[in-house]
């Protein structure tokens, strides 16, 4: 299998204000990524709020946005804290289209390597390709270098989202894994960097705002030009930690919101809206015509 390479947009799932999804603002943020000519997008991980939309919600976006983009790579998020779900998540997106999944590493329940390994071999059997991701500040555990490594070696694994931060663990996964596994920066303002040891893309929160620079920064990457990427780099560092000022997909939302793109920059509880300070950080970066429709009360 050739790997998977480049800039993977990390999609938001649009709600209006009564929690509902908006179907339309959905087919404008994706709209924005084929015109900027991204190739790959994940719909209904961590930005599209995947762990509080319904299973069937879950499957009718993924559904959509096969619909909407019928020749970009769809890889979508499918994982959970119990294997059962994971399952019957990943076998509805295969159905629904999708060319690739990306499944967490289970959280909240802390299972030890046999149990992750279970969980992956199980899915593995779906017969689509699997990106593991790795975020031990959502999952509760991070996954050691060997176990990701001994998956991607029997063929569990086709990559990983890496998302600890461990740049140890991550040049060791460089240096062991098969020369077809592909490693993704789940952390923007690490993507250069990540990608300067070895790495091969992003799957990005920032680029939903930003295709276009997005992608040509990886792609400057994937061609070693360093100082062409470092430009966009400094271009977008500020952007890349506004994105993150709180808990992503809240921030994303409110600038896709003050851009027009989406409608509302409504999440879906247990998260709210951004507060005061956080509002005023993108007040200052944005400028006033940003907030005309919103309130820092």
């Amino acid at each position: 299998m050739k790997r998977l390479e480049g800039l993977a947009t990390a999609l938001v799932t649009p709600m209006y204000p009564n929690g509902s999804i908006d179907w339309e603002s959905f087919g404008k943020v994706i709209g924005e990524q084929l015109q900027a000519g991204v190739k790959i997008l994940v719909p209904v991980a961590t930005t599209g709020e995947g762990p509080t939309i319904t299973i069937k919600e879950h499957l009718d976006i993924i559904a959509e946005a096969r619909e909407l983009a019928p020749s970009v790579h769809l890889m979508a998020g499918t994982g959970s804290n119990s294997t059962s779900e994971a399952l019957e998540l990943s076998r509805g997106a295969k159905e629904r289209g999708a060319d690739s999944l990306l499944v967490v590493s289970p959280y909240y329940n802390k299972p030890s390597d046999n149990g992750i390994w279970d969980y992956y071999e199980q899915i593995a059997k779906i017969g689509l390709p699997i990106y593991l991701y790795d975020i031990p500040g959502r999952t509760a555990r991070g996954l050691d270098a060997e176990l990701i490594i001994k998956m991607a070696k029997v063929g569990v694994i086709s990559g990983m989202k890496w998302a600890s931060g461990d740049f140890g663990q991550l040049q060791e996964v460089l240096r062991e894994a098969p020369k077809n596994f592909s490693v993704f920066s789940g952390d923007d303002a690490l993507t250069l960097p990540m990608m300067a040891l070895g790495g091969h893309g992003v799957v990005s929160v920032t680029s939903n705002v930003y295709p276009g620079d997005m992608r040509a920064l990886v792609e400057f990457m994937l061609v070693n030009d360093l100082e062409s990427a470092r430009h966009y780099q400094k271009r977008l560092q500020t952007v890349m930690e506004l994105m993150f000022v709180e808990t992503n997909p809240v921030p994303v939302k409110t600038v896709l919101a003050g851009l027009s793109l989406i409608e509302s920059p409504t999440v879906r509880s247990p998260l709210a809206p951004l507060e005061s300070g956080s509002l005023e950080k993108l007040r200052r970066y944005f400028g006033f015509w940003f907030w005309a429709s919103y309130s820092l009360n």
